[in-house]
């Protein structure tokens, strides 16, 4: 899932703070396996996978290792890995550290011991051997870092052959140095298809809302079943429900945090300029479209990691959400308040 901020699609960060972004949101918001320590299922397993080719020779490759270097301290807890990868296209890259538990000593040296290899970028082949190294179940991480696009055929169906392989729990981050736009269609769609997300740098104007979202645990699964019911007329927001009234919501989340949930009401919009507004006179005349409206109020829970669930009774506010069609969206916030990526569940209120 690509995120967008203003007019220039993908959200475009500090190039030197990118690696810092992703190195604390995988670290906090992520769970994963680890081969060298022999952990369970649930402990978090992060892969780092950096492109060394001839085209991240100088300031690029220095900019990663100090991002990598001076993001370390919030991988304490996880197990970590490194990959670096570079060369023709059969080269699967190197191993710089085995995934184990963290120790910054040694993931530091690792990261000093990224140099830059020979032409070419052969990601799908740098791809299936993180892949190969991550066990077969959990919640495993792979942050794939790269200024370019494959010198070795599209990556995509790579990435979509590695999540129908390692299932649920598995995804792809991806964050791109300026990359062009074919690079940046390929990046997009590593992470797309696999439930990850991508970042495109190359400023800094939005480094601190970057590291805001970065250092966030995340909500991984957010679902309502049943998706259609029956709002209650009277109680709190959360509560028993009943076959006819209300509905489960199920969440999963990263680590023990707090979840806030918000709901949107969908509403008749016009398109203008590529966006969905609200109708006015001067509007009238444009296409019609969707836009959702968010509702006053929020809830907050607390949660513990893994999955999660309550009862829903279809009020918000302290009233009866009327019939029609919503949207709840839920984001995990830390002691400092920092939000995560959102988790986004569809819904629709009937008459009783």
């Amino acid at each position: 899932m690509g995120r967008k901020l203003g007019g220039n699609g993908f959200l475009r960060y500090g190039r030197a703070f990118a690696v810092v972004s992703l190195v604390v949101a995988v670290a906090i918001g992520f769970a994963v396996s680890a081969e060298r320590s022999g952990a369970q299922t649930g402990d978090r397993v992060i892969l780092f996978v950096v492109d060394v080719s001839t085209s991240m020779a100088g300031k690029p490759l220095a900019d990663a290792k100090i991002a990598l270097k001076g993001g370390s301290s919030a991988l304490a807890g996880a197990n970590v890995g490194l990959r670096s990868f570079g060369g023709p296209c059969e080269t699967t890259g190197i191993e710089r550290l085995g995934i184990g538990p963290f120790d910054e000593p040694s993931f530091n040296s690792a990261v000093d011991s990224l140099a830059i290899g020979n032409v070419g970028t052969p990601t799908p082949a740098a791809l299936l051997a993180a892949g190969a190294s991550l066990p077969p179940e959990g919640d495993r991480t792979i942050v794939l870092v790269s200024d370019g696009e494959s010198s070795c055929g599209d990556p995509c169906p790579t990435a979509l052959a590695l999540m129908d392989r390692l299932g649920e729990g598995f995804r792809i981050k991806a964050v791109g140095f300026r990359t062009p736009d074919q690079a940046e269609s390929e990046l997009a769609c590593v992470a797309r298809v696999t439930g990850g997300s991508y970042v495109s740098v190359n400023d800094t104007a939005a480094l601190q809302v970057a590291l805001a979202e970065a250092a966030a645990a995340q909500v991984t699964s957010l679902s309502l079943s049943p998706r259609r019911f029956a709002a209650a007329a009277k109680g709190d927001t959360v509560g028993k429900v009943t076959p006819r009234k209300g509905s489960q919501v199920l969440y999963a989340v990263s680590d023990s945090v707090q979840a806030r949930f918000t709901v949107r009401r969908a509403r008749v919009g016009r398109r203008v300029r590529g966006e969905c507004r609200k109708p006015t006179a001067r509007n009238r005349s444009a296409r019609r479209c969707t836009r959702y409206v968010r509702l006053r109020g929020s809830i907050v829970l607390e949660a513990v990691q893994g999955e999660n669930r309550f009862g829903f009774t279809g009020r918000w506010g302290g009233k009866t959400l009327r019939p029609g069609r919503y949207k709840m969206i839920a984001k995990a916030t830390v002691a400092n308040g920092i939000v995560g990526d959102r988790q986004v569940a569809r819904f629709r209120i009937v008459r009783r």
